[in-house]
């Protein structure tokens, strides 16, 4: 922010090219104590044009502005053999940024599909880590919240019966 308290400079994060009919979705931001901005977002395909809420594939990706004060590569972080990686979230937790997203075989096949909660951390630097997963069954929605050295993860999992689920990280 400038000192009259309006934004500072534009500046680029990444480009990235979306196929035929396509949907971009975020950027979702982070903002670590060790002074990085960290960016995520999931870009998919839609069989049709008619409904961008039914994805045909996609992938969470993420950029991380570092030292060098630009965004450095764009990385994949979703890297399943499930086709469709989307609706992230992102947290911190002091120097760790934290994004989780869903994972599933399918999208287009409502109500009962396969899906997990994929996640990876970033404990600092510009480099995230292999994703990790959390079980999950049926159309999820995920929130995260963070607060000192703790994020709470929580899903709503849907599969015949409604179920609610919780996961705790602890930096």
């Amino acid at each position: 922010m400038n000192p009259d308290g309006s934004f500072g400079a534009v500046e680029p994060i990444a480009r990235v090219r979306i196929r035929g009919v396509g949907r971009l979705g975020g950027p979702l931001l982070s903002l670590p104590a060790n002074g990085t901005t960290v960016a995520a977002w999931d870009l998919g395909q839609s069989p049709s044009g008619d409904n961008d809420d039914v994805l045909a594939r996609s992938k969470i990706q993420a950029a991380v502005k570092g030292p060098s004060g630009r965004f450095g590569p764009v990385q994949t972080l979703s890297r399943s053999p499930l086709p469709v990686s989307a609706y992230p979230v992102i947290g911190t937790v002091g120097t760790t940024t934290i994004v989780m997203w869903r994972n599933s075989a399918r999208e287009d096949r409502y109500p009962h599909f396969p899906v997990r909660v994929g996640y990876s951390i970033l404990n600092g630097g510009t480099r995230f880590p292999e994703p990790r997963y959390l079980p999950a069954s049926g159309l999820t929605t995920i929130s995260l919240v963070t607060a000192g050295k703790h994020a709470v993860a929580a899903w709503y999992a849907f599969n015949g019966s409604a179920r609610l689920r919780l996961a705790i990280y602890t930096g």
